[in-house]
């Protein structure tokens, strides 16, 4: 068996030749002609595993066909419209090497989902959703290459792999599975006396649907979700082996539909990984291995873990106390604007109280944040700088933590301690104080509101 390529371009001749035989050249079948392919054919690539699968490389491009050349589809994701010269599949990572003509050198990451399109056929692409078999993930220790450290536009940097596990899957969302209102949204468009619609993007508008993804740890477990859009076609994108983290003190609560914010690494093992798209499941398994270059004992990386995770509750009580201290100076602004107009003793006693309780939380949110200034002020003393130094140096270095690790986290703990004490005295003491003066001024958050009538009545 062999392919052969080649080109007549020399004599202004653009037509592809690619050929294919099967029995030591006594006869040959072209795969490629110009109704197919466009420009002349430079390199071809068979998959080693899944013998449909054929790359074509031509003057002006890359081709793709999963059924031995029968139909080819040109590959425009991340790839130019340039001399696609050689083509290399590596037996290891399963990625495609394309060598170009003046345009380097390009990686298509991991081809077994178009393997399993070639294998199991396109009926893959037809089902609502579809997740194919994740490779394995390494929990790699990365260094920075000698050199320049920051490239600006004088060097050229390529980019590389994203890091984490790839995760590919296919979404088709049929007609039959429109939600009803948007169905009911397209017949209203046809009815001439249907109230307008509400343009795409604006609050009361549909929002963009999205795949839901779960990693579970072996016990099944949650332990990280995150949300893609919900766009047709194949999908590719990288956990980064991440488990849920917690907000800090220093960001401001998040929106409804925020982003779950990432945590630390997961520990090696058997995760799962499941895709949730309307009424659509999916599902597959994926390893998490430890890089092999690295001799750390499962002992110490549940040792690291557990600090990790004490770490990740002090920063969450942490952020709980100023989000409480926050939602107080909401209620003294809000009750303050209702008071505005009134000068009698009560409302006086309310403002008094009330500017108060906005000094005194503006002060406990200072042991946590820092003074605010203009610019950039580090206060190395505060809770949450405790805290990210805590961080920092737990996620310094893999293998068991060391004394510097503890002193650090012990250290956070005994600054968080002491200014959840300043908090809880506030809200035990201070906060009820002003409750009963608003109690007091009987202040109340609804308008009345006379009926409106027309001039004529």
């Amino acid at each position: 068996e062999a392919f052969v390529v080649f080109d007549d371009h020399r004599r202004n001749n653009w037509t592809p030749y690619v050929y294919h035989t099967k029995d030591f050249g006594q006869t040959w079948t072209r795969l490629a002609d110009e109704n197919k392919v466009w420009g002349y054919a430079l390199a071809v690539a068979q998959d080693p595993v899944a013998p449909t699968l054929l790359f074509l490389g031509t003057e002006f491009g890359l081709y793709v066909s999963i059924d031995a050349g029968a139909h080819w589809t040109k590959w425009t994701h991340g790839f130019p419209t340039v001399s696609a010269m050689d083509l290399m599949i590596h037996p290891r990572d399963h990625d495609l090497i394309v060598g170009t003509f003046g345009r380097s050198v390009y990686i298509l990451d991991d081809i077994r989902p178009l393997r399993a399109l070639a294998q199991e056929g396109v009926a893959l692409l037809d089902k609502p959703l579809h997740v194919f078999e994740a490779p394995a993930a390494y929990l790699a220790e990365y260094a920075q290459a000698p050199g320049t450290r920051f490239a600006a536009d004088a060097i050229f940097q390529g980019e590389n792999r994203p890091r984490g596990a790839l995760l590919t899957y296919a979404l088709n969302p049929a007609m039959e599975d429109v939600p009803e209102a948007e169905e009911q949204e397209e017949e209203a468009d046809d009815d001439e006396d249907a109230p307008p619609r509400q343009p795409r993007g604006s609050d009361d508008g549909p929002k963009k649907e999205k795949v839901k993804v779960e990693i579970l740890d072996a016990d099944g477990q949650v332990v990280r979700t995150l949300r893609r859009d919900a766009k047709p076609g194949l999908n590719r994108f990288a956990w980064r082996l991440e488990r849920k983290g917690v907000r800090f003190p220093t960001q401001p609560k998040p929106k409804k539909d925020a982003p779950e914010p990432g945590g630390a690494s997961v520990l090696p093992g058997a995760y799962t990984v499941r895709l949730t798209y309307r009424d659509h499941t999916a599902e597959t398994a994926i390893d998490v291995l430890m890089d092999p270059r690295l001799d750390v004992p499962m002992e110490a990386l549940l040792a690291q873990d557990a600090l990790r995770m004490r770490l990740q509750e002090r920063v969450a009580v942490a952020t709980e106390a100023v989000d409480r201290l926050r939602a107080a100076q909401q209620t003294v602004k809000a009750v303050g604007e209702q008071l505005a107009d009134r000068d009698d003793e009560a409302a006086k006693a309310v403002k008094d109280k009330g500017k108060a309780a906005q000094d005194s939380t503006k002060a406990l949110i200072a042991l946590f944040n820092g003074k605010e200034a203009k610019g950039i002020r580090r206060d190395p003393s505060t809770v949450s700088s405790r805290l990210r130094t805590a961080s920092q140096y737990l996620g310094s270095a893999w293998g068991a933590p060391g004394p510097t690790q503890q002193i650090a986290l012990e250290q956070a703990e005994a600054s968080l301690q002491s200014a959840l004490a300043a908090v809880n005295r506030f809200f035990e003491q201070d906060w009820p104080a002003y409750r009963q003066a608003v109690e007091a001024a009987d202040v109340s958050f609804f308008e009345t509101y006379e009926p409106l009538r027309l001039g004529t009545e």
